[in-house]
This record gives C-alpha cells, sequence and structure tokens, in this order.
C-alpha cells in the first residue's frame, strides 16, 4: 500500500511549487510514494516523463459534468447556451474534441507509467448543484459516461486500471446502490475497472454527520453492505460535514449574475460540501476492510504550509498501519 498526494500539472507542478525539484523534496519530506497527477490543459507526455521519474503512479481524468451539452444522444438534455458554456469553461466545442481530450490523457497516463486512472461517472448542471434535482435517472448518466469512456479508450495504449470515483450529486454514480457499478463495469468496454473510493465524497452524501468517525464507521458498513471492498483499488482520504448542503431541495436559491461571478458562487458552494478537510479519526479500519493499492491524501491546497499541516494530521490517522509496514 503506498501513499501518494494529488498534483495539478501544466506540466510545471502545481501552484504551490516553483520547480520539480521543490515538487520532490516535498514527497520525501512527508514520506510519500508519489503522485496522482490531474493534467489541465494540454499537457505534453515529454517532460512529464522526465520530471516525474515514475513517481506519477495515478492520474485523475479531467472533470467536464457537463458533457452532454456536446454530446448527440443526449440532445433530450442539451439547454440553450450549454454550447457556449463548454467554450467558456473547458475550451471544447463539439463532441470529438471532447473525446479527443480525453483519448489524450489515457496516452498521457500510459507514457508516464500510471497505474491507474481516475473517473467521476457524472452529469450535472448549474441548477443541480445547489438543488439536487435533474432531469435524468442514473442509468441514463452512467450509460452516456461509459460512450464517453468507449469512444475514449478505443485503440487506446492504456493498460492500468480505470478506476470509477463516487461522488455526492444525485442521479450519477454516489454508490448508493451495488447496481450502478455492476451496470458501469457492463457498459464500459474495458476489463480492467475498479473504484475509487472517496471518503470526503461519502460524508457530504450523509446529511446528518456531524464527526469524522461516524463517517468513517458508516463507510466500512456500506462498502461490506454491498460487497464492494475487493473492487477498490484507490481511497481518496479526507473529510467533510457539509453534507446538509446536498440534500435534494427544490427551493435553494441559484444565484444568478455574471458568468464568472456565477461560477465563483458554485465553486464557493460546492468547497462548503466538499471541503476536503484532513480526516481526525483513525482510519484503521477502513483500510484494513478495503486494503487499498494506494491511499490519495486528497486535500485542500490553499498553501504549501497549510497543505503539509493537514497532511501530518491525515497520517496521524495511519499511524499503527505505517508502523507495522516499517516495523
Amino acid at each position: 500500500m503506498q501513499q501518494l498526494v494529488n498534483l495539478c500539472v501544466t506540466p510545471e507542478p502545481g501552484h504551490l511549487f516553483g520547480n520539480w525539484q521543490e515538487a520532490h523534496r516535498f514527497l520525501s519530506q512527508l514520506q510519500l510514494d508519489g503522485f496522482e497527477i490531474g493534467p489541465f490543459g494540454s499537457v505534453s507526455p515529454e517532460p512529464l516523463v522526465s520530471h516525474l521519474n515514475g513517481r506519477g503512479r495515478g492520474l485523475h481524468l479531467s472533470f467536464f459534468p457537463e458533457f452532454y451539452q456536446l454530446w448527440s444522444s443526449a440532445r433530450q438534455y442539451h439547454t440553450a447556451g450549454g454550447v457556449e458554456r463548454m467554450r467558456r469553461l473547458y475550451q471544447l466545442d463539439t463532441q470529438e474534441q471532447l473525446i479527443e481530450r480525453y483519448r489524450s490523457q489515457f496516452d498521457l497516463a500510459s507514457r508516464v507509467g500510471a497505474e491507474y486512472v481516475v473517473f467521476h461517472p457524472v452529469l450535472c448542471h448549474r441548477e443541480g448543484v445547489y438543488r439536487q434535482q435533474f432531469p435524468w435517472r442514473w442509468q441514463d448518466s452512467l450509460r452516456l459516461c461509459a460512450e464517453l469512456l468507449n469512444a475514449a479508450l478505443e485503440n487506446s495504449p492504456f493498460r492500468g486500471h480505470l478506476l470509477f470515483e463516487n461522488l455526492w450529486w444525485q442521479q450519477s454514480f454516489r454508490l448508493a446502490e451495488r447496481q450502478e457499478y455492476d451496470k458501469l463495469r457492463h457498459w464500459v468496454n474495458y476489463d480492467r475497472c475498479g473504484i475509487c473510493f472517496d471518503t470526503g465524497h461519502f460524508m457530504a452524501d450523509q446529511g446528518d454527520l456531524s464527526n469524522h468517525a461516524t463517517g468513517i464507521a458508516r463507510a466500512v458498513a456500506h462498502i461490506h453492505r454491498l460487497d464492494l471492498a475487493p473492487e477498490i483499488r484507490v481511497l481518496h482520504l479526507n473529510a467533510s460535514l457539509g453534507g446538509a448542503l446536498a440534500l435534494p431541495n427544490p427551493n435553494r436559491n441559484v444565484p444568478k449574475g455574471e458568468f464568472w461571478w456565477e461560477l465563483e458562487q458554485d465553486l464557493n458552494h460546492i468547497s462548503q460540501i466538499d471541503a476536503h478537510q484532513p480526516l481526525r479519526c483513525s482510519a484503521e479500519v477502513l483500510v484494513e476492510a478495503l486494503s487499498p493499492d494506494f491511499i490519495v491524501h486528497e486535500l485542500r491546497q490553499s498553501s504549501l504550509s497549510q497543505w503539509r499541516r493537514d497532511i501530518l494530521i491525515q497520517q496521524q490517522s495511519l499511524t499503527s498501519l505505517r508502523m507495522a509496514a516499517t516495523g
């Protein structure tokens, strides 16, 4: 079991490091094994291969929850201005561009030697961010995500694991029931599939949660009930107590204003739900139940000192496991 941190690459290493030497020094100081990289924009593989030096263990595919606005078989969900919104947010205009963006990221994962990629099987529109009500069923959203993945994976050199990550958004991949995963496995034409379980996203789906320990206990019971432990290869470790804001509410206000102001309000609302706080209780029972290949400390990154402090806090939740691994 290896411990990683998530890192955006452009291909420069995120916004807190001046260069790759600083990024690798950060890993060594915290006794971490590598990175789960998240490419931003168009990233060439060549410089990353040398800069990562074998430490790019995973790759998080880009997240475009409104991609259905470009998808031909989802025309019943298209809205006025949807393509323009995709253009402004993600620099994407067509279904073909979207497929090529993902195809290039699968290729990047292969080139840097990533053992897995993570994908959010989710559809969401702006109103749904606040009200958690959508015009589709979870079966519809997962089928569209499978169509996108199948198109991007066709003739791909990637041979690692494709992992589906849970989120709290209704009518998408929440892992509320076992059938969600089974349907994806059936629809996605790729043999090496699995799950990336995010503890903070699971907690955000618990509207009455008041402490981290209860969230971990519920996660263990839930995974056992669905018999999913053997499918979970990666654990995104963090915590959230903002689930009350993620409960369906048709009357919740949706802020209206200038485009970029609206986006700022949306991101603030999401960050209240999904705060990426460090886990402040033992995670040992969860890790022992799952035996993941990788634990990713996926935490907020406001400053280098805050990020380091939060990782150290969260590593305390794994203390006896670390001692057993080194003893």
